[in-house]
């Protein structure tokens, strides 16, 4: 038996499929004789054809909601060319919609994917039935699992990709996810329809695969793109302090994920400390009520200031990330976002990044969509959810018109890229961009801290 653990890939920044890789690993450990290949369509141009030409006896595609409309036309296809291959879709996108998902493939695992694919495998080597849509148990303790399948992974393809957002990490980065689930429920996080308890990989199994990835890869950097890599306080002592005695805090830099109201001026030092050159941090807005929606009123304004104050003050890079686009917000509560963002630069904020709300299927962001007849389930497109151009995305609420929204967000985005600039030292891509050049000439004050660089 042959299987292809297939993605479409990602818009934006590649990131290598260890979901994937960790399925191959299971797939591995309980039928070694199946040859199995994985293929990423954000690294492979030829997808399709490469797949085609694999001819599985299985096919299993993951899939987010952008990916969406690509996965499905990918499953169609290969069916209409491959009629006897066994097609199987999962990821967080049919996990919500599993209905929708069927009509694309033969079984839609819902939920994890580990013990389902084992489950389903059983079952057609021995010529039965598999139900339409398989429940997924999740895996109770994930440090049981394998290691990810990195050979088949591909990584020297992913690993000397700069990641834009942690200009201070060294090539080669690896990203990596120690978490499953998030303790939070912000309605606008896959993770908010979910309900299974959240796991972790302990801090010696989380240690061992970065000396794996080090000795194996080269590895000089990873990226913790958890949840929530700092919730857990336990581990996070137990992980500095095994990476301490291993010689890793010497060797890598490391960035990570963290709610404001983690940090503390303890934490904050502890990680520094064992090679933490960044935060990446999820304010999403400083205007009281996009706040309270976003956050679930879990977070107050004070508590985003103490925390980037005492980032500041032990000299620990930040990087927020902010979404406008709230039900109901003003282009006044976006502006006196962007004016803190701008206002923050020498107040503990680093870097930022600005993006629009996005309605991820069962989100409270989806349902609110539907309710205001943003779109219906039935017309939705998928596309849609991260555009290129921002006046062709869809805005949850009709407090501002389109293009007002695309206006703001150009000019956002345009100020927020050149004070990243400015704080990254880069000021050469300042003064080749004809943009950047025309409003430094309008702002004098900025033009002479770019020339004082």
């Amino acid at each position: 038996m042959k299987i292809a653990l297939v993605t479409e890939g990602n818009y934006g920044t590649v990131s290598p499929p260890i979901n994937l890789g960790y399925l191959a690993a299971v797939v591995r450990e309980n039928f070694p004789t199946i040859e199995i290949r994985v293929f990423d369509g954000a690294i492979d141009c030829n997808l399709l054809p490469d797949v085609l030409n694999f001819n599985p006896d299985v096919l299993g595609v993951s899939t987010t909601t952008p990916q969406a409309l690509r996965a499905y036309k990918l499953l169609d296809t290969i069916k209409r060319n491959l009629p006897n291959t066994h097609t199987i879709i999962g990821g967080v996108h049919a996990s919500a919609l599993p209905e929708e998902a069927s009509r694309h493939a033969d079984i839609v695992v819902v939920g994890e994917g580990e013990i389902a694919i084992v489950e389903i495998l059983k079952r057609l080597l021995k010529r039965k039935p598999v139900p339409r849509i398989v429940q997924g148990k999740f895996v109770p303790d994930i440090n049981l699992l394998p290691s990810p399948a990195y050979d088949l992974l591909q990584l020297e393809k992913y690993i000397r990709l700069e990641i834009p957002f942690l200009p201070m990490l060294e090539l080669p980065i690896m990203r990596m996810i120690t978490q499953r689930g998030c303790p939070y429920r912000c309605p606008f996080c896959y993770n908010s329809q979910r309900d299974t308890p959240v796991r972790y990989l302990n801090a010696a199994r989380t240690i061992k695969e970065i000396q794996r990835l080090v000795n194996m890869y080269g590895i000089r950097s990873v990226w913790f793109n958890d949840d929530e890599f700092l919730v857990n306080k336990k581990r996070l002592r137990e992980f500095v302090e095994l990476l301490k005695q291993s010689g890793l805090s010497k060797r890598i830099k490391w960035a990570c994920t963290s709610r404001v109201t983690s940090i503390t001026q303890e934490i904050a030092r502890l990680i520094k400390d064992a090679g933490c050159v960044c935060l990446f941090l999820g304010i999403e807005s400083v205007a009281a009520k996009p706040l309270e929606y976003l956050k679930c009123g879990t977070v107050k304004r004070a508590d985003i200031e103490k925390a980037l104050a005492i980032c500041h003050e032990v000299g620990l890079s930040t990087y927020g990330s902010f979404i406008i686009g709230s039900p109901n917000e003003s282009i006044a509560e976006m502006q006196e976002t962007l004016d803190w963002i701008l206002d923050h630069r020498k107040k503990g904020l680093t870097l930022a990044g600005i993006g629009l709300l996005a309605p991820y299927p069962k989100t409270d962001a989806w349902n609110y969509a539907i309710k205001t007849n943003v779109f219906t389930a039935e017309n939705v497109d998928y596309d849609r959810f991260h555009p290129k151009d921002f006046s062709k995305t869809y805005i949850v609420d009709h407090a501002v018109s389109v293009n007002e929204l695309a206006s703001f967000i150009d000019k956002a985005n345009r100020l927020i890229w050149l004070d990243n600039k400015i704080a990254s030292g880069n000021k050469s891509s300042i003064l080749t961009s004809k943009s950047a050049i025309s409003m430094l000439v309008r702002n004098p004050k900025k033009l002479l801290q770019v020339l004082s660089q």
